[in-house]
């Protein structure tokens, strides 16, 4: 029998794809072997997203006791370091000679004699280090950069917008791990219902802040029950949960999802029901859509349709569709809490490029809307450029389109987070504020 892997040899490998291929450590964790314990499951959780979080203050720290730069540092050595060094400066629980040796023992494994060696070099001299962390005097952005381990052009950004106080809270949400929320499939039951059968597998969940058919999971693994292979449930942010809910209900019965993957806001949408109504879901990713098509299986949700197409060219008849979402491509800065390794992959010029891509999706994506339809815009960032700034661009090209206010939601907490400004309301969810993931949204109708 293949012996079960400890959480730092889960670890390490997700960190070295992370670094080296793009790879998302969400999706690698949940690959994780069933036969790996729950304490385990638990701190290779924390190894892995902790030191992406904090990354940008490991690596601080590290050159300061490494003889060579860090981005200079062989990949495999690279992760080992960054492994053992959280483990050092940010988990208490943790003996120092315990993450030395066993960073050590991986890098022996990986790199031999020598690669054990460095590790071993290093992480014993910033465990007898003071590492000179920026002082107060130090400009704030790079302060607050070392300190909260973001990018220092984000942080310089976010003061200019937010000013000190919020930016700092906006840094420290981020840093925190992201609540689990899971969206009810009410095809197949209701949240009093799945509330007590995820009780009786051993899942604590108690009712969502914002969405109605939200649940938080405050204890246990809701992806590995039955409920959940049963289709009870999909697993989603309130924020993403409450834009598809921004779409009427009346008169849209033909939907198009142009970047469907990973299809939480088509399945909702799909989850609605309706009397001869249909969702196409698409994306230009045959694998992603792939994944879209089974969870909708999984829910039972037959009114999905499914094409491979690139959004910005779609093979749709102009003027037949109800409802269009256009949930694009984007800096992703409003869920960096829960995919932390986006934040060291992004640069400024990036927004530039992104606003781009946007813009000739929302291009593409207004002929095919009806008269008296509409078009929902929604991106998980929290930068102008592609929010506010994005729908006042479209608007002034596309004068047959105006801004709507969204559906009236229910009585609570959402109504706080929709924000009148000056193209009309739309929907804007901070996770210092909301402890919601960072999304903006906006509803256009076409009267011409």
């Amino acid at each position: 029998m293949k012996p079960v892997p400890t959480a730092r040899e889960i670890a390490f490998p997700i960190l070295l794809r992370v670094d080296v291929s793009g790879a998302y450590a969400g999706l690698l964790l949940r690959r994780m072997p069933e036969t790996v314990a729950t304490r385990d499951r638990a701190l290779a959780t924390e190894l892995v997203l902790g030191t992406l979080r904090w990354q940008g203050r490991i690596d601080f720290a590290l050159g300061q006791v490494a003889s060579r730069a860090v981005r200079a540092i062989d990949p495999p050595l690279r992760a080992a370091l960054r492994l053992g060094a959280h483990q050092i400066l940010n988990l208490d629980r943790i003996p120092a000679a315990v993450a030395v040796n066993e960073s050590v023992r991986i890098a022996r494994r990986v790199a031999g004699r020598s690669g054990g060696g460095f590790v071993n070099a290093v992480l014993r001299r910033l465990c007898s280090s003071e590492i000179r962390w920026p002082s107060a005097e130090a400009p704030a952005a790079l302060r607050l950069a070392v300190t909260h381990s973001h990018p220092e052009w984000l942080v310089r950004r976010w003061l200019a917008r937010f000013g000190p106080a919020a930016t700092e809270a906006l840094l420290s949400a981020n840093n925190s791990p992201a609540p689990v929320s899971l969206r009810v499939n009410g095809l197949r039951t209701d949240a009093g219902a799945l509330r007590q059968r995820l009780q009786r597998e051993g899942i604590a969940t108690e009712p969502g802040r914002f969405a109605p058919a939200a649940l938080r999971v405050v204890g246990g693994n809701a992806a590995g029950t039955k409920a959940f292979r049963d289709g009870g449930f999909y697993l989603q942010d309130e924020a993403s949960q409450l834009v598809a809910s921004l779409l009427p209900e009346a008169g849209v019965r033909r939907v198009a999802d142009l970047c469907a993957a990973p299809g939480g806001k088509a399945l909702e949408i799909g989850a609605r029901g309706g009397s001869g109504g249909w969702v196409l879901a698409s994306d230009r990713s045959v694998a992603r859509l792939g994944l879209v098509r089974a969870n909708a299986a999984r829910l039972g949700l037959p009114s999905l349709r499914f094409v491979v197409q690139d959004a910005i060219r779609p093979a749709l008849r102009a003027g037949g569709l109800d409802a269009v979402l256009v949930d694009a491509p984007c800096s992703g800065t409003g869920i960096l809490r829960r995919q932390p390794e986006i934040r060291w992959r992004r640069e400024e010029a990036d927004l530039v490029r992104l606003a781009q891509t946007q813009a000739a999706i929302l291009a593409a994506a207004a002929p095919l809307v009806r008269v008296g339809g509409v078009l929902l815009y929604s991106v998980c960032s929290l930068e102008p450029e592609e929010g506010i700034d994005q729908v006042a661009a479209f608007l002034a090209a596309h004068p047959q389109f105006s801004a709507a206010a969204p559906p009236a939601p229910p009585a609570g907490p959402p109504l706080e987070l929709l924000r009148a400004e000056a193209h009309g309301s739309h929907l804007w969810t901070l996770p210092h504020l909301h402890d919601l993931d960072g999304f903006f949204a906006q509803l256009l109708s076409r009267h011409g």
